[in-house]
């Protein structure tokens, strides 16, 4: 039996409690969420579980608490910048909120705590025709973030193969 004890992520949708709400009581709800939210992490941290937050764009979910790097970012220092809390990089998320998708990793690369992927903008496997060419992304997260052992796929599966894995040179 392994001593290295197993990472398991948690991933939470601040901006889910607030898009049926007035902006005030989004606040107000943001303030309870973030003292919870802190919480759950520090007991996490005891089990060596690491805890996510994703900005999602305006488009995909109008109304959304959490639709940008600089709020999430923030919602981050002020919960103390623990160890275990972390960002979930979305690049689907991410080319919708900002573009500019190797100066905005470049930006938060000491917050990213795992990547996502699919492509924009019908949220496709990477290799799909779209915005993103993710043949260049997985460079530059390689050299940028060296988070490339552990990426997750969010997009639509409609039963295709992972060619797309050996063809971006990338394995499982």
């Amino acid at each position: 039996m392994s001593s290295t004890p197993h990472r398991m992520r948690a991933v939470t949708n601040l901006g889910t409690l607030f898009t049926d709400v007035g902006l005030f009581e989004r606040y107000e709800r943001a303030a309870a969420a973030g003292f919870n939210f802190k919480s759950a992490a520090e007991l996490a941290a005891e089990e060596d579980i690491l805890c996510l937050i994703e900005p999602i764009n305006s488009y995909t979910i109008p109304g959304y608490f959490l639709n940008n790097y600089n709020q999430a970012v923030q919602v981050l220092e002020d919960l103390g910048k623990k160890p275990n809390l972390k960002l979930m990089f979305d690049v689907f998320h991410a080319q919708q909120i900002c573009g500019q998708l190797t100066a905005t990793v470049r930006q938060l690369r000491h917050y990213i705590g795992h990547i996502q992927i699919a492509q924009v903008p019908a949220r496709g496997p990477p290799d799909s025709p779209g915005e993103i060419d993710y043949h260049y992304v997985f460079q530059m997260l390689k050299d940028e973030v060296n988070h490339l052992s552990n990426i997750g796929c969010e997009y639509n599966y409609n039963g295709e193969n992972f060619d797309w894995v050996s063809g971006l040179g990338l394995e499982f």
